[in-house]
C-alpha cells in the first residue's frame, strides 16, 4: 500500500470528518482502492457528469449525479439507479465539477474531496484548481500522492503531517502573497513575498508537523500527504 495513504496518528489531526463529501470527477481514474477509501469515509458521495462511471466500477451509486450529462448518458438510462439525479443543460457557465462542488456546500459539507479530477485535459485540470481558491481550506482536490488546497486572506494557516523527505509546492494563484511563513521544511520561509513562479516549487518536510501562512493573497499548496493530514483554521474576526 502507498505510505501517502495511510493514516497519520497525530494528535491535532481530526479524523475525516462526519460532514466530509466525496465528488469524483472525469479526468484521469483514481485507484479503485483510493476511490473505496475515500468514498467509504464521507457521508455525500456525488458524481461529477461521466464520474459516475468510475463509481459504477467499484459497484458504488452515489447519492446525488449532477451535470450536463455529455459524458454519463448511460447512467441515465439505469445505470444510477437509486441516485438523485440534477440535470443542467451543456450551455452553462459552471463545470460539472464546480456544479457538484457548490451543490455539497449546499448540502452541509464543511470538506470537500475532489477525485479524479487531474489528467486528461489540462483545462479541466486548471479549472479545478481554479476552483480550490474560491473555497480556501474546504476544498481538497487528490490527485495521486498529493492533497491539493488554497489558503487566502480569510484562513489564519495550515499545519499538516508531512513524513520527513516527502515533498511540498506552494504557488501564488493570480497576485503575489505577501507575508507567505513556511516551518516544519528543508527550506523556511518567513514573512516572505512571493509572484507567479516557481520559487516554493519542491521543498521537503524535516519530518516535524509542517505549518504555512499567509497574510494576503490566494496560494496554492500542493503536500505529498493525505488530505485528513491537514487542518487549515480560519483567520480570527478582529
Amino acid at each position: 500500500q502507498d505510505l501517502a495513504f495511510r493514516i497519520h496518528p497525530i494528535a491535532y489531526i481530526p479524523p475525516m470528518s462526519r460532514t466530509c463529501a466525496c465528488i469524483v470527477c472525469d479526468g484521469e481514474p483514481a485507484s479503485s482502492e483510493v476511490l473505496r477509501e475515500f468514498v467509504e469515509r464521507c457521508s455525500l458521495i456525488i458524481a461529477a457528469d461521466g464520474g459516475i462511471e468510475q463509481l459504477k466500477q467499484i459497484g458504488v451509486v452515489p447519492d446525488l449525479l449532477i451535470g450536463d450529462m455529455d459524458s454519463a448518458a448511460e447512467a441515465l438510462t439505469g445505470g444510477a439507479a437509486g441516485a438523485e439525479i440534477i440535470r443542467y443543460p451543456q450551455d452553462k457557465n459552471e463545470s460539472d465539477s464546480e456544479l457538484a462542488v457548490v451543490e455539497a456546500l449546499k448540502r452541509g459539507a464543511d470538506r470537500v474531496l475532489l477525485l479524479s479530477a487531474a489528467g486528461k485535459r489540462s483545462d479541466h485540470f486548471f479549472s479545478n484548481l481554479a476552483i480550490l481558491t474560491r473555497h480556501a481550506g474546504r476544498v481538497f482536490l487528490v490527485d495521486g500522492n498529493f492533497a491539493v488546497f488554497s489558503l487566502d486572506a480569510e484562513t489564519s494557516g495550515s499545519r499538516l503531517k508531512i513524513e520527513q523527505h516527502k515533498r511540498l509546492s506552494v504557488f501564488s494563484f493570480g497576485e503575489s502573497v505577501q507575508g507567505l511563513a513556511v516551518s516544519g521544511t528543508k527550506w523556511e520561509l518567513n514573512d516572505v513575498t512571493i509572484q507567479a513562479g516557481s520559487l516554493g516549487l519542491s521543498n521537503e518536510a524535516t519530518g516535524a508537523a509542517v505549518t504555512i501562512s499567509i497574510q494576503s493573497g490566494t496560494l496554492l499548496v500542493f503536500a505529498e500527504c493525505r488530505p485528513d493530514d491537514i487542518e487549515v483554521e480560519p483567520r480570527p474576526v478582529e
